[in-house]
Parts: C-alpha cells; sequence; structure tokens
C-alpha cells in the first residue's frame, strides 16, 4: 500500500494532490487529523505505530528528493564545465 496526503494530516495544511484509483479493486483508507488524534488518545501504541508510518514514509521521499537533487547538481556542474 502507499500513504498519501501525510503532510496534510500532520500538520492542517492544503493538500498538494488529489487520489484516483486507476483500477477497479482498489480500496483507499481515509484518516482525518482529528480521527487520529483521538486513536493516538484511545490506542496509544496503535497511534504510535500509525505515526512512525507516517514518518518513515516521509523519510524515504524526503532521501529520495535528495538523491534527485544531487543527481542534478552533479549535472549542472558538468554543463558549466
Amino acid at each position: 500500500g502507499q500513504i498519501t496526503g501525510e503532510m496534510s494530516l500532520l500538520d492542517g495544511g492544503r493538500r498538494s494532490a488529489d487520489l484516483r484509483a486507476g483500477e477497479d479493486g482498489v480500496v483507499v483508507l481515509a484518516l482525518r487529523r482529528e480521527r487520529l488524534r483521538a486513536l493516538a488518545e484511545d490506542d496509544p501504541a496503535l497511534g504510535n505505530a500509525v505515526l512512525w508510518n507516517i514518518a518513515s514514509a516521509l523519510a524515504l521521499r524526503l532521501r529520495l528528493a535528495n538523491w534527485q537533487q544531487q543527481g542534478l547538481v552533479r549535472e549542472l556542474q558538468a554543463l558549466k564545465q
């Protein structure tokens, strides 16, 4: 599965994209910020697990973005030479 909209879930900001299923049989689960807070209060272990999964997904995306940026910087430097 994939996580989308996690930044808005955490910071309450606007979503940067919409989600559309490309195939039949896709199941989409929505978790609103208020529900996540209630979940974390009702079951701290589960709330913590959800937050760790979100943090891990964000960390991976940030690492990939950094890697891509470094590659683009190297290409730009090569073009300048």
